[in-house]
């Protein structure tokens, strides 16, 4: 079950499969990365269903609320999700760290899960309503000033701000698509359904050579290099990974409000500059 999720197949097993080796699919978590994410697609049309409590994972997307072109998927969706995970630290660049997770229970579901009545800390005899201290609602006991970082942003931003923020993100991404596909060496892994795009850089050594049987083997080597090179200069970091089968890719998330296109074009620029003897 396991593997088949990992694959992005478990969408596709039978009710039979789901309840195998438990009494019943307990819980059921949906990433949501962009309008066009088919995965996600795939969990509002079945997930929902066989699920006893669906979690919508929108950690870096879940600024998409708020009426911005790139927003309607997201509203639509989360509203069938019985609580959603959203991190503003990610995408809206707020203070680190700065999470929430927003629930459809009214049944004080956080305090019964995690509240200790600890005495010393959460004293019952007080002048007030004591169901003001939500910090016993909460694993970390003290952290539910994080909203306070929030709340002071979206303040100082507006919702129109914190919208210009995602629009300009989503523009420099396909901004930097589009100059990937321009330039000879850089190769993208796929077509990006967000603002993460992944690509290599294919040095000069290896164009043209892409039927070489060490091709992939010799690639996967190239981003370690440019990531050492690039630390050691100090002129950026970007980082890289493998995935499957698919070598060693950079993988550039375009996510900083301060970002322009001319910051993506230095970053190929430095690229290529940095890779010209490989």
């Amino acid at each position: 079950m396991e593997e088949l999720c990992q694959k992005g197949n478990c969408l596709d097993l039978p009710s039979q499969e789901w309840k195998k080796g438990a009494e019943i699919l307990w819980g059921f978590c949906a990433q949501w990365a962009g309008p066009k994410s088919s995965h996600f697609t795939e969990a509002a049309r079945l997930g929902w269903r066989k699920a006893q409590g669906p979690l919508l994972d929108a950690s870096v997307a879940g600024r998409n609320r708020t009426g911005s072109a790139h927003t309607c998927a997201f509203s639509a969706s989360a509203r069938r999700a019985d609580s959603v995970a959203w991190n503003p630290h990610k995408l809206l660049a707020a203070g680190l760290q700065c999470s929430a997770l927003l629930l459809q229970d009214t049944s004080n579901l956080l305090k019964r899960c995690h509240g200790s009545q600890a005495s010393y800390l959460f004293q019952q005899d007080k002048f007030y309503d004591v169901a003001l201290d939500t910090g016993d609602k909460v694993v970390q006991c003290g952290r539910r000033v994080d909203c306070l970082k929030l709340w002071l942003m979206w303040k100082a931003q507006g919702d129109q701000g914190l919208e210009r923020r995602i629009d300009q993100a989503f523009a420099l991404a396909r901004y930097l698509v589009e100059e990937i596909k321009k330039r000879e060496g850089l190769e993208l892994v796929m077509e990006p359904e967000f603002v993460n795009v992944c690509f290599w850089f294919v040095p000069p050594s290896l164009r043209g050579k892409q039927d070489s049987p060490d091709y992939h083997e010799r690639l996967s080597k190239v981003a370690p290099v440019l990531k050492e090179r690039m630390v050691k200069e100090g002129s950026m970091m970007i980082g890289y990974q493998p995935h499957g089968t698919r070598g060693n890719f950079f993988r550039v998330v375009v996510a900083n409000p301060a970002l322009t296109c001319a910051d993506m074009d230095f970053l190929l620029n430095e690229l290529e500059r940095l890779g010209q003897d490989l």
